[in-house]
């Protein structure tokens, strides 16, 4: 469960600190609209670790937990649509599938904690949930270092699998602020990458 949590407060982060980076780059929108999509995420988010209690008890901690999962991997794909802002017929659909995507990792927290306060004794209860707050810390951690480093890293390019390229082979640097032509006629470009990232650690989570 430990490592399910690194997991989960990793992709957490990653979408909450470069989410406004993304649409403002991929849609140019503007603190307005980031504001309304906090909102939704809010709401959502809200409902669905209210919900948990009674799915929990119908269907247990393992399938809800499994659920969230699937159900994040699938919604994370909302970052790797067109992102063209010229009368994008696909925004909709990233805001829908980038909330879900949030709500489904707020309904996996309780699902890792109650599973880790279910099997673990009474007397170390507590160091548990000391060592969860300090587990989310660390993924908080690596979630900030390495989202904005694959951020960085595939800004410049017009595909997430030549900024993958890049990454691990050529490791040229581009300038952040003058984006290359290419991001500017490509839909689905490198600025994917961290959100890439994340859809893989809610993998990890999965098959964990």
């Amino acid at each position: 469960s430990m490592a399910v949590l690194l997991c989960q407060s990793t992709a957490t982060t990653i979408v909450t600190v470069l989410w406004p980076l993304y649409i403002r780059d991929a849609y140019q929108w503007s603190a307005t609209e980031y504001g309304y999509l906090v909102l939704m995420s809010s709401m959502a988010s809200i409902v669905s670790v209210a919900s948990y209690p009674k799915l929990e008890a119908r269907y247990g901690i393992a399938k809800c937990g499994e659920a969230a999962c699937v159900c994040g991997m699938v919604c994370s794909l909302g970052f790797f649509i067109d992102s063209r802002p010229l009368l994008n017929p696909w925004y909709k659909t990233h805001v829908v599938l980038a909330v879900g995507f949030i709500s489904s990792l707020a309904f996996l927290e309780p699902c890792i904690r109650t599973l880790s306060s279910n099997y673990s004794h009474s007397s170390v209860q507590g160091r548990s949930f000391g060592f969860m707050n300090a587990i989310a810390g660390v993924g908080s951690i690596l979630g900030n270092l390495a989202g904005t480093k694959l951020y960085q890293i595939g800004k410049g390019y017009e595909s997430v699998t030549s900024a993958l390229y890049n990454l691990f082979f050529e490791h040229h640097e581009y300038d952040d602020d003058a984006p290359t032509s290419r991001d500017q006629d490509s839909g689905m470009n490198g600025k994917s990458l961290p959100f890439l990232f994340a859809f893989g650690m809610i993998g990890i989570a999965a098959v964990i």
